[in-house]
């Protein structure tokens, strides 16, 4: 449980309702994401298109292509999530969720990305709701991150606003990312 005595679901519900959108943050939030020497050695991003609510990574992944980073975002294909390159954000759709994702897909070209993922030096930027101190997310609750983390062997680094680093519940599934992101810094315990 978490400290409000929330269980996951109704801890989701209430962070949910209770999100808005900050420029402001998210402005520092993506300072100090380009700022992390992890993210600068990486030549391939894998990184998802943030919806209305979340910390906004449209502005991120355009850094990465005037940086010259290779971009993968995710789609969801039944339980598993994959990574598809892409070139701009122009070519996305609304997908399975309400989230953005590639619009064109080469199967055969994602499974060659899907390979290079843990052979590359990889920077995965992963969604959260909530962190806590010791690396745990609290996603939307379909388990895509947690087990496409159980594998990834790159660097990954969540996304959350300070005031969002709570006790959350933690399960045998949950996998915790290398490092938290924040309008304040990074890192854990922050």
């Amino acid at each position: 449980m978490s400290p409000l005595g929330m269980n996951k679901a109704e801890l989701r519900r209430n962070l949910l309702q209770n999100r808005r959108p900050d420029p402001q943050k998210d402005r520092l939030v993506l300072e100090n994401l380009l700022s992390l020497n992890e993210f600068k050695k990486a030549d391939l991003v894998l990184t998802y298109i943030s919806a209305e609510s979340e910390i906004d990574t449209r502005e991120f992944i355009n850094k990465c292509f005037e940086l010259g980073k290779r971009v993968a975002v995710p789609k969801i294909a039944v339980h598993k999530m994959m990574f598809y390159e892409i070139i701009n954000l122009d070519n996305t759709i609304k997908g399975k969720f309400g989230i953005p994702e590639p619009l064109i897909i080469h199967e055969a070209d994602s499974a060659h990305l899907n390979e290079q993922i843990n052979n590359n030096n990889t920077f995965c930027v992963v969604p959260a709701l909530a962190c806590d101190k010791r690396g745990y997310r609290l996603g939307y609750g379909g388990g895509y991150y947690d087990r496409f983390l159980a594998e990834y062997i790159g660097y990954s680094a969540a996304l959350c606003y300070f005031d969002n680093i709570i006790g959350i519940p933690v399960e045998a599934h949950d996998c915790a990312v290398d490092m938290i992101i924040t309008e304040r810094g990074f890192g854990f315990g922050l």
